[in-house]
């Protein structure tokens, strides 16, 4: 719990240093996305060196021995369409672009109009 707390003043302070710079030297958004891009690389770094936990590892042979123990035929489970479905490519490229499509509006609408609107 105490850690939470940590973490919370700690990004609350972050975001308050980030807020400064950003207003006081007239940069805008552009630390802000120079931070994030930061964290971005960090992230990706990180995600791509670090171990799988065993918990994760061994997921399949969990399930097996789960399904072992519930007395059911681990062959039935493996016809069932649900285990043997494909991941539909297009279907997840449409949905990766429909959620980056409200962003986009948002920012159409509220940003460059709104600055449009003001000098115009």
């Amino acid at each position: 719990m105490a850690s939470l707390v940590v973490f919370v003043t700690l990004g609350a302070t972050v975001a308050l240093v980030v807020g400064t710079l950003v207003t006081s030297f007239g940069l805008d958004w552009r630390i802000a996305f120079w931070f994030g891009a930061a964290i971005a690389i960090v992230g990706a770094v990180v995600r791509t060196n670090l171990r799988e936990i065993s918990d994760f590892i061994d997921a399949k042979r969990r399930i097996k021995n789960t399904v072992a123990q519930a007395g059911i035929d681990s062959n039935r489970l493996k016809s069932s369409p649900i285990w043997s479905e494909k991941i539909n490519k297009p279907t997840v490229i449409a949905f990766f672009f429909i959620h980056c499509g409200a962003p986009l509006w948002f920012y159409i609408v509220y940003i460059y109009c709104g600055n449009m609107l003001k000098t115009h």
